[in-house]
């Protein structure tokens, strides 16, 4: 039994043989065929020696080729046969591809506690496991700048400690991404 997949290709060949193993001759060209039909497709040689055996559907088929072994008037047809398994293609790879990266969603949610110590306790509620820069100004039309970073956690809660909020009168802040 010769196994192919439905990816695959074999081809076969025919030798006609004496009793003892030695080539033998033939009258006319060999006939090929395949059944059931649908499992695989014969490409003959114009010879009749070779075929090429194409895979067309999952199954199991029966090769057969046959001639005339007698060299005189009569007819003696001897017939050899080969069993073709085809299986479906499996995977074998994989092809991983990717978009055109773009910037992701953020929604921010942003408050400001004033702790005991003097510090301002920025709280952020956004995305989860995001780098989020800590801006403020002493207007809430700004200019902002940056004073530092903060990265959230698992569910998107980012806290930031402002150690210079009490050197300030009001202090507006806004965490930014990216």
């Amino acid at each position: 039994m010769v196994k192919i997949t439905t990816e695959q290709q074999v081809r076969l060949h025919a030798a006609f043989l004496t009793a003892a193993g030695s080539p033998a001759p033939i009258e006319g060209t060999p006939e090929w065929s395949a059944a059931p039909a649908g499992v695989v497709n014969l490409i003959v040689d114009p010879d009749g020696r070779a075929a090429l055996c194409q895979s067309v559907a999952a199954g199991t088929a029966q090769v057969s080729v046959s001639a005339d072994a007698d060299l005189g008037t009569g007819v003696r047809t001897i017939t050899g046969t080969i069993g073709i398994e085809v299986s479906e293609a499996s995977a074998e790879a994989v092809e991983i591809t990717a978009d055109t990266p773009e910037f992701k969603t953020v929604t921010l949610t942003v408050t400001v506690e004033m702790l005991p110590d003097g510090t301002a306790k920025v709280t952020g509620h956004g995305n989860p496991d995001t780098l989020y820069h800590v801006e403020a100004a002493d207007d809430v039309a700004g200019p902002y700048a940056e004073i530092g970073t903060t990265l959230s956690d698992s569910t998107g809660v980012a806290i930031f400690i402002d150690p210079d909020a009490a050197s300030h009168t009001t202090r507006f802040y806004r965490l930014r991404w990216p």
